[in-house]
């Protein structure tokens, strides 16, 4: 057993008494409520999980991980990790990290793993009443998205609601980078550019070391 089946085999205990369903308003008022930092953001799953995966793993591995000047890790155990959460019944990949940082850690530790929950989500309806609710709960529009308003940039409907299905563990070794894809994440508030990510599809999970989980 190597040292990624070794880890997967550890933490999968931790996990036990994970929620299955996650209800977005509950979700974001408990982030909130115990001064979470990611609370804010509308991809409130992504933050959601982080947000447990630091609350059942913390005894497990170091929390926060390791750190490439200012792009930081999830976690560390024996490598870095990064927790992810997905849903399925989207056509869009799962954004992984800033691929400098992802290219240090690898060459620095072997490899890097990843931790995905996998599940189905609910969206938002036509008037986008979720939306508002968490637009009201941050006290306004931030000047992100006060910019993306005057550039009449689309919105996407936000998820009102995730089911766990099952979660995955992934293993991104050096060779496996040109398996990915890249998503170019535009610009910061200020204009500058911010940094190419990489990307994975679920439909490409064969090509990589990977063992699910069935919740």
């Amino acid at each position: 057993m190597d040292s990624f089946e070794k880890i997967v085999d550890e933490i999968l205990p931790y996990f036990s008494g994970i929620p299955k369903y996650w209800d977005g308003h509950k979700a974001i008022l408990e982030m909130k409520k115990y001064g979470y930092k990611y609370w804010k953001f509308s991809e409130w799953i992504g933050s959601y999980f982080q947000y447990l995966c630091g609350n059942f793993l913390q005894d497990f591995m170091e929390i926060p991980g390791s750190s490439y000047g200012k792009v930081e890790f999830d976690g560390f155990k024996i490598v870095p990790w990064d927790f992810k959460a997905h849903a399925e019944n989207s056509d869009n990949p799962v954004i992984l990290n800033d691929k400098r940082a992802v290219k240090k850690a690898i060459e620095e530790y072997g490899y890097i793993g990843l931790i995905i929950a996998i599940g189905t989500a609910k969206f938002d309806d036509e008037n986008r009443s979720f939306q508002k609710w968490m637009v009201d709960l941050k006290g306004g529009y931030s000047k992100y998205e006060m910019d993306r308003i005057k550039r009449n940039t689309f919105s996407r409907k936000l998820k009102t609601s995730f089911t766990l299905n099952r979660i995955l563990f992934v293993k991104i070794e050096r060779n496996d980078l040109i398996k990915l894809g890249t998503f170019a994440q535009g610009r910061n508030y200020n204009g500058n550019e911010r940094r190419s990510k990489y990307s994975l599809y679920l439909q490409d999970i064969n090509k990589f070391d990977n063992y699910y989980v069935d919740i």
